[in-house]
């Protein structure tokens, strides 16, 4: 596990060593203030060097408002997509939370149960069910 820090050359980030192998590897990204989204990157090769970038957008500070509990996921996605007050980057905020969300679900290990319970508070704090997900 690594942490935000300011990287030698400018920016923030983290160096997150990989041995070289020609396995998969998932990055799983969470940020514990819940100003930023979190987010995953699956399907990484550790065969193949190279720097990754990836940009969070920031959450948005109130709810989805009423979704019916009877709806689907893609229903879930739908009302994220047309709030009124919400800004493009705090929908695709929201929707990166949700794929992140799904991404991880099966995984029995401790530290992925803490990212997933992360992720779904972040849902519920915006009355989003995080079961969909």
């Amino acid at each position: 596990m690594q942490s935000n820090r300011r990287l030698i050359g400018g920016g923030y980030g983290a160096d997150l060593p990989f041995i070289p192998a020609s396995f998969v590897y998932q990055v799983a990204i969470v940020d514990t203030a819940q100003t930023y989204a979190g987010a995953t990157v699956a399907n990484l090769n550790g065969a193949t060097p190279g720097n990754l970038e990836v940009v969070l957008f920031q959450l948005p500070a109130s709810g989805v408002g009423a979704i019916s509990s009877s709806g689907a996921a893609a229903h879930v996605r739908n009302a994220v997509l047309r709030h009124p007050s919400w800004s493009a980057d705090e929908k695709q905020a929201i929707l990166s939370v949700m794929n992140a969300l799904g991404s991880l679900r099966g995984t029995a290990t401790p530290l992925v149960l803490d990212f997933i319970a992360h992720y779904e508070r972040i849902l519920a704090d915006r009355s989003i069910d995080p079961a969909f997900f």
